[in-house]
């Protein structure tokens, strides 16, 4: 692989979920529906882009979340319940492996994109808070393209969008499916296994696999 750029994808890749359970906990709903809302969120997304009538990430969270806490007793109403896990999604932390991760791709030449499934704002924000916007040459955004993942086109796109072809792309990221479209329109790609969820058979195989960023810097050379 010659990589000029790699594209990070944001979700779960650079933000921590830990603190959605959290958030549901102290709603008063089991700490597990953090993973529950987020798969579940990620599924309706992608169900929408299949039928070619995407909507925002933040609309299909905030519906989600509100069907989920349904099935509790709370203390507040349920849309204001609903909100603060979307207000909680949307100021994650980074994980600690981020900023040393980034760093070294940095300093090897790399440049470097994020690429979020919301709008550039709540990526820019991440970044900001971890300290690492300076290392990113674009953030870029699906809503702002209008371009929607795992659709291969959108790989596409964005490799246009940053002036290289597709083959001196790598997409890092934790989730199987986007790697599948990314690799569909001709990135390299990169599998994040934060959670040990390895064996998705149907998927195309990424051409690189690690743990952390720390690890992808490490394969990549850096």
């Amino acid at each position: 692989m010659a990589i000029h750029t790699v594209v990070i994808s944001v979700n779960d890749t650079v933000s921590d979920l830990d603190p959605l359970g959290r958030r549901f906990a102290a709603l008063g709903a089991p700490p597990e529906l953090g993973d529950v809302w987020y798969t579940a969120t990620f599924h309706q997304y992608v169900a929408l882009v299949a039928a070619d009538d995407p909507t925002s990430f933040g609309e299909v969270g905030l519906a989600v979340a509100r069907r989920l806490l349904s099935r509790f007793c709370l203390e507040m109403d349920l849309d204001a319940a609903a909100a603060l896990v979307l207000r909680c999604y949307l100021q994650l932390p980074a994980h600690p492996d981020v900023v040393p991760g980034v760093l070294a791709m940095r300093t090897a030449g790399l440049e470097l994109v994020a690429l979020s499934t919301e709008g550039p704002h709540v990526a820019e924000g991440l970044l900001q808070r971890t300290g690492i916007s300076a290392y990113f040459d674009h953030v870029l955004s699906v809503e702002e393209m209008l371009r929607w993942q795992p659709v291969p086109e959108t790989y596409r796109h964005l490799a246009t969008a940053v002036d290289r072809p597709p083959h001196e792309l790598l997409i890092a990221s934790a989730q199987p499916w986007d790697l599948h479209g990314a690799a569909l329109g001709g990135l390299s790609t990169a599998y994040i296994d934060r959670h040990g969820r390895r064996g998705f058979s149907y998927f195309r195989e990424p051409d690189v696999v690690a743990t952390d960023m720390i690890g992808l810097a490490t394969a990549l050379g850096c």
